[in-house]
C-alpha cells in the first residue's frame, strides 16, 4: 500500500495503519498462523462499526448466537470455518445446541492443539452425515502425513476395508470416493491437494482426527519416528483395528505384533538401508485386510505373509525388493500396487491371483519383462496402470512360443474399464486394443511423450506414429469420449475431422497437433454431410504444421464449437468458439483462414467466416506472426480483421 512506518511506539504505528486502512473501500487482510485471540484495535486493524465488515445474518437471534459461537471458538480461523460449515443451513436450535457443547468443559484434548480448536473440529466431525463419511474422514487422517495423499490410495484402502457399502465395481467406488472427498472438503475437514487427484488436511484437523480415532477405536498413528506409547500395551494392541507408522524404524517392532483384530497396517520409512522383517511378523495379525509398505528395502518378504488369508489390498510402492513370488499365494487379493518400485521381472505366480481387480505398475522404470499369459490370467482385472513403465512386449504372431507378454492379452480382459499405459513401439499394437468398454484411459503411444499425472481429464490419448496404418482400425470410433488428444508427426493424416473421427469428437476438450507437413485442415467436411464438431472445445493448439491452410474446410452444423442450446441456425455461417479458453497458433506459414463456406457463388469478402472467441478470460497465443504482407492478407479479408478486433477486446 506504499505505507512506511517511522514511528517507534506500537500504538502510534497501529494508529497510522488504521488511518491508512480506512481510506480503502475494499481491502483483504490475511492473518496466517494465528493461535491466540488477536486484538485488532491494538495492531491497527479497523473493524465493526469503525469499518463495516461482512458479518451479516437476516435472523437477529442467529446473528447473536453466531457471534457467541465465534467467541467460543477462541476466534481461531480454523475453528470458526469448520464449525460454520458444520452449522450451515441449520436451525437456530441447532446453533444453540452447538454453542452449549462448545461451552461445556471437556477433558478431551490433544497435545499442541488449542482446546477451542479441538472442540469445534470434533463438533464438526459429529455433524458429518453417516458412518461412512465419518470413517472416511478418520481414514484420511492416517494417510496425510507431510504431503497430500492421492484419491487412488483412499480408494485402495477403503475397498480393502470394505468401507463402501453396495459397491460392485471399482468404477462405482471411484464415484463414491470422489463424492465423499468433496463432502469433506465442503465441511472444511479436507483441503485441495497439489492436483485434482489429491487431497490434504490441515495439521490441526489431522491431529484432532487421529486423537478421535485413538479414543474411539484404539487406532495407533505415529509420525517422524516417535512410537505411540500404546504400542507397548499388549491389551490395547489386541483391540487395535489400524496402525499407521510413518518414518519408523521397524527393528523396534521386535518379533512382531499380537494384533488379532488388526485390519490395516501402514508402514513408511525414509531409511535407505536394508531392513529385515522377521519371518513370523504376520502371525499375530491374520485378520489383516490392508497392508501398505512404503519405500521399504527388503531382500525378501516375510514367509508369514502367506497366512494373511483375508488380505484385500497390498501396496509395495517405491520400495526395493528381492523375491516377491510369495504374493501369488494371497488368493483373496483384489488390489496390488508396485508403483515406483524396483522390480525388474514380474513374477509368474501373480497370474494365480484370479480375484485381482486393480494392478498398479506405474513408474516401475526397471520392469522390462512380464511373462506370457500372466496378464490374461487376471480374468477379473478392472484397472491396469502402467504409465512411465516400458515393458518389452512380444509382437503377436512372430513366435509360436511366447516367453513375454503381448498387448493382445489385454483384449482378453473382459472387465477392463480403466487403462493407463505407455507404449514406445506402435508395431506391437494389436488391432482392436482400444475398445468401447474403456471408461477411463491415459494411453501414450510413441517414444518421446513425457508421462504426467497433472492431466486433468480422464480420457487422454497421445499418438506419435511414423504412419497412420494403425489408425485404419477405426480406433477413434472404438474410443468414445476422448477429452484430450495429442498428435505428433502422424504421417499421412491430413485432418482430424473427418479422417480420424467422422463423429466430430463431440467430447474433445483439448486437441494438440504438431510437426506434420501433411496436415492441411483441422476439419475437412467437403466430402461429407455437414456435421457438428468440437462441441466441448476448451483449448486448441496447432504447432509446426507448415502446410496447414484452414482450420475448417467446408460446411459445419451450427452446433460446432459451442453449446447446442445457444444456436438456432442449421448451417454455420459464423465461427464461434463458445467454450474456448486457450488458442495457440505457432509455425503455421500457410494458414489462410479459419473457415470457408464453399457456397456456389461468393466474393473474397464472403469467403471467410467471422471468428468469435468466448469470454474475456481467454488466452490467445500467436507465435511466429502471420505474414500480413502476403497477397492473401492484402485483400483485408473479413476473418483476419475479425480475429484482430476480437483479440484486441480480450
Amino acid at each position: 500500500m506504499g505505507l512506511k512506518f517511522y514511528e517507534e511506539s506500537e500504538s502510534r504505528r497501529a494508529r497510522r495503519l488504521c488511518e491508512r486502512l480506512k481510506k480503502e473501500k475494499k481491502i483483504l487482510v490475511i492473518l496466517d498462523n494465528i493461535w491466540a485471540s488477536l486484538d485488532f484495535e491494538k495492531v491497527g486493524i479497523p473493524f465493526g462499526d469503525n469499518h463495516k465488515g461482512c458479518d451479516y445474518a437476516e435472523n437477529e437471534d442467529l446473528q447473536s448466537i453466531a457471534k457467541d459461537v465465534a467467541k467460543a471458538c477462541g476466534c481461531l480461523p480454523i475453528a470458526i470455518v469448520t464449525i460454520a460449515r458444520a452449522l450451515r443451513n441449520k436451525s437456530v436450535f441447532e446453533w444453540k445446541n452447538a454453542l452449549q457443547e462448545l461451552r461445556r468443559p471437556s477433558g478431551r484434548s490433544f497435545t499442541g492443539v488449542p482446546a477451542e480448536a479441538y472442540s469445534t473440529i470434533e463438533l464438526s466431525y459429529n455433524h458429518l452425515e453417516g458412518e461412512e463419511l465419518k470413517s472416511t474422514f478418520l481414514l484420511c487422517s492416517l494417510m496425510v502425513h507431510i504431503q497430500s495423499a492421492t484419491i487412488q490410495y483412499l480408494l485402495s484402502y477403503g475397498m480393502g476395508l470394505g468401507l463402501f457399502g453396495g459397491i460392485d465395481r471399482i468404477e462405482e467406488a471411484w464415484n463414491r470416493v470422489y463424492m465423499l472427498v468433496n463432502k469433506l472438503k465442503t465441511s472444511c475437514l479436507l483441503l485441495d491437494g497439489h492436483t485434482s487427484e489429491e487431497f490434504s488436511m490441515h495439521d490441526v484437523v489431522r491431529d484432532v482426527a487421529i486423537s478421535i480415532a485413538f479414543r474411539d477405536q484404539g487406532v495407533f498413528s505415529m509420525n517422524d519416528g516417535v512410537f505411540p506409547r500404546g504400542l507397548s500395551d499388549k491389551e490395547a494392541l489386541k483391540r487395535c483395528p489400524a496402525i499407521s507408522l510413518h518414518n519408523c524404524k521397524i527393528d523396534e517392532l521386535l518379533e512382531g505384533l499380537e494384533c488379532p483384530q488388526l485390519k490395516l497396517l501402514h508402514m513408511a520409512t525414509e531409511d535407505l538401508s536394508v531392513q529385515q522383517i522377521p519371518n513370523n511378523f504376520f502371525i499375530g495379525m491374520t485378520e489383516l485386510r490392508v497392508l501398505d509398505f512404503v519405500a521399504m528395502h527388503l531382500p525378501s518378504l516375510p514367509s508369514s505373509l502367506c497366512l494373511l488369508s483375508n488380505l484385500q489390498t497390498l501396496c509395495l510402492d517405491y520400495g526395493v525388493f528381492g523375491d516377491v513370488s510369495i504374493i501369488g499365494e494371497l488368493k483373496t487379493l483384489e488390489i496390488l500396487s508396485f508403483q515406483g518400485s524396483n522390480i525388474e521381472e514380474f513374477p509368474r505366480e501373480i497370474g494365480q491371483l484370479t480375484r485381482l481387480r486393480l494392478l498398479n505398475l506405474a513408474y516401475c522404470n526397471l520392469l522390462k519383462v512380464i511373462p506370457s499369459n500372466v496378464l490374461s490370467s487376471l480374468s477379473r482385472l478392472e484397472e491396469l496402470y502402467m504409465g512411465y513403465t516400458f515393458v518389452e512386449w512380444e509382437i503377436e504372431g512372430l513366435n509360436n512360443v511366447r516367453s513375454k507378454a503381448s498387448l493382445h492379452e489385454l483384449k482378453q480382459l473382459s472387465y477392463l474399464t480403466n487403462l493407463e499405459i505407455q507404449i514406445q513401439d506402435a508395431n506391437v499394437l494389436p488391432k482392436g486394443l482400444l475398445s468401447k468398454k474403456l471408461k477411463r484411459y491415459k494411453i501414450f503411444i510413441g517414444d518421446e511423450w513425457n508421462w504426467s499425472d497433472q492431466l486433468q481429464n480422464s480420457r487422454i490419448l497421445k499418438l506419435k506414429l511414423n504412419n497412420s496404418t494403425w489408425l485404419k482400425d477405426d480406433v477413434f470410433m472404438q474410443m468414445k469420449g476422448i477429452e484430450e488428444l495429442y498428435l505428433d508427426e502422424m504421417r499421412g493424416v491430413k485432418n482430424i475431422v473427418y479422417d480420424l473421427d467422422r463423429e466430430g469428437f463431440p467430447k474433445l476438450k483439448h486437441p494438440q497437433i504438431q510437426n506434420n507437413p501433411y496436415f492441411l485442415y483441422v476439419i475437412d467436411s467437403v466430402k461429407h454431410v455437414p456435421r457438428d464438431a468440437f462441441r466441448a472445445l476448451e483449448s486448441l493448439s496447432l504447432s509446426n504444421l507448415i502446410n496447414l491452410e484452414k482450420i475448417c474446410h467446408g460446411k459445419l452444423k451450427a452446433e460446432s464449437f459451442c453449446k447446442e442450446d445457444d444456436i438456432k441456425d442449421n448451417v454455420i455461417d459464423k465461427l464461434e468458439f463458445a467454450q474456448l479458453r486457450k488458442l495457440t497458433l505457432k509455425s503455421l506459414p500457410h494458414l489462410r483462414s479459419f473457415c470457408s463456406l464453399l457456397k456456389k457463388s461468393y466474393t473474397p469478402e464472403r469467403q471467410q467466416a467471422p471468428l468469435t472467441i468466448g469470454s474475456s478470460s481467454n488466452e490467445v497465443i500467436l507465435e511466429d506472426e502471420l505474414d500480413t504482407s502476403a497477397p492473401f492478407f492484402s485483400e483485408k479479408t473479413a476473418w483476419y480483421e475479425t480475429l484482430i478486433s476480437n483479440l484486441a477486446k480480450l
